[in-house]
């Protein structure tokens, strides 16, 4: 297992509680350490982004180590291929991870996930639910059940360098720490899980040392790489007391969020992808409206306004340019450092412009409450905001470059995560989502792990 983070964590507790013996290979070590981080290194070309290295995190725990805790499973609706959009379907369905959502859902540690609901009134949205994990941090979860059990090893400072190959099947794997000892590993199955752009990153330098035979035969190794596109787009204002819909008096929050998203039929209809609009109360943004304001909202101009963000989370159109790829920058091993290729297309704004439009018309004709986008939301040309309100570009949300496929004419793992072109490499995590619909991510990387350490356990048993 190469990466602990929650895919490879998740995988190796799950192989273990199957009798399979595991060794846990991480870069980092305890806890964060510069030598480990600068790894992370890299470029962006193209729209703003992140700084890459600061996206993610390089030690024990992975990236779950600073997790918001937001759970949801992908919907049935996001395995399959929106209309006009054949990339977006995965080659499994949601009753393929079904089966391991209890399991997930002890691994981080969430009661059952609420039903979602019709929102009275409009067939354009409905209510959709979020449940929030401590949020659970694996380092500090598995840590010392790992170091106590004989049947795995960790091993920290274990860079992975270079693999060597017997025709299709990956004989050993060579791990490098900080100081320059070298160690050779030997498995009957090498599995990534360092993450949705180191993955990336490993695969490709491999495929560089082995005529692209690892997955990429047709350059997809990389391709199709997406975010979460998250973002401030408005706010909505509100007097006390208001309804909505089917709630009992819901704004002000009885809790601190409510989440809307389009329905499939308002998705079809307009060729958009999977989204959700999340509505954060602000306790400092208490107002006194303009009378004609007050008259909308139907209370005395005195009375003080409510104010609440808009903020949205929606699927990435999967384009073929959006990639990483390898620099010609080195890290201190004299690896190709990453590089991320990454745009939004018109679809992508569309994609959360138009359910915020219909959100918008529904708290006109069947609310008091009334929203306000910002000018660039509605606009085609100007430029997808990044500054003030809490505009951001993704939620850290590295998916794709992995894609999983039915053939590798459309991606580079099969429907078990097996890397096309080798008979015992498999990659973990959501590098392998061939769409992202709107959730995040780290509930869906636990189902997926656990239902590919089945399937490696069931494989080593024949």
């Amino acid at each position: 297992m190469i990466g602990a983070g929650a895919a490879g964590i998740s995988l190796s507790q799950k192989l273990r509680s199957r009798g399979q013996t595991v060794l846990l290979a991480e870069g980092g070590g305890e806890d964060w350490e510069d030598d480990s981080q600068a790894i992370y290194q890299g470029s962006v070309e193209g729209d703003e982004y992140f700084d890459i290295e600061t996206a993610r995190l390089r030690f024990f725990g992975g990236t779950t180590n600073h997790w918001g805790g937001m759970c949801r499973p992908l919907e049935e609706l996001d395995f399959q291929a929106k209309p006009g959009f054949p990339l977006t379907e995965w080659p499994i369905s949601r009753s393929d991870l079904d089966p391991f959502l209890d399991e997930a859902r002890e691994v981080v540690e969430i009661p059952e996930f609420p039903d979602d609901s019709a929102l009275e009134g409009t067939d354009d949205l409905r209510r959709v639910h979020f449940v929030f994990s401590q949020p659970v941090r694996f380092a500090e979860k598995y840590r010392e059940p790992f170091s106590s059990d004989p049947g795995i090893d960790v091993l920290l400072h274990a860079n992975a360098q270079e693999a060597m190959l017997d025709d299709q099947k990956i004989t050993s794997v060579r791990f490098e720490n900080y100081s320059g000892h070298s160690v050779v590993v030997k498995a009957d199955a090498f599995v990534l899980a360092c993450g949705g752009i180191e993955n990336n990153r490993i695969l490709l330098q491999w495929n560089r040392d082995h005529n692209n035979g690892l997955g990429n035969k047709n350059d997809l190794v990389g391709r199709y790489w997406m975010e979460h596109l998250t973002q401030t787009i408005g706010e909505v204002a509100f007097c006390e007391g208001t309804s909505f819909g089917d709630d009992d008096v819901y704004l002000p929050f009885s809790r601190s969020r409510l989440y809307v998203a389009p329905t499939q039929r308002f998705m079809t209809e307009n060729g958009l992808l999977n989204c959700r609009i999340r509505l954060d109360r602000d306790p400092d943004m208490d107002c006194t409206p303009p009378s004609w304001i007050a008259k909308l909202l139907g209370t005395a101009p005195e009375v003080p306004a409510r104010i609440a963000w808009l903020r949205s989370s929606s699927e990435q159109e999967p384009v073929f340019e959006n990639r990483v790829t390898l620099s010609s920058d080195v890290d201190r091993f004299g690896n190709p450092r990453a590089k991320l290729h990454w745009r939004r297309s018109d679809l992508d704004r569309r994609t959360f412009r138009e359910p915020a439009l219909a959100l918008g018309q529904f708290f006109a004709e069947k609310t008091k409450v009334r929203m306000r986008l910002d000018d660039w939301v509605l606009s085609s040309e100007l430029e997808f905001s990044c500054e003030g309100g809490g505009h951001c570009p993704g939620g850290y949300h590295h998916m794709g470059g992995t894609r999983m496929a039915a053939s590798p004419e459309t991606g580079v793992v099969d429907l078990n995560a097996q890397v096309f072109g080798s008979d015992n490499l498999f990659c973990a995590g959501s590098s392998v989502f061939p769409s992202g619909g709107f959730c995040n991510p780290t509930f869906s990387i636990v189902q997926l792990s656990l239902r590919l350490g089945d399937y490696l356990a069931d494989r080593n048993l024949k």
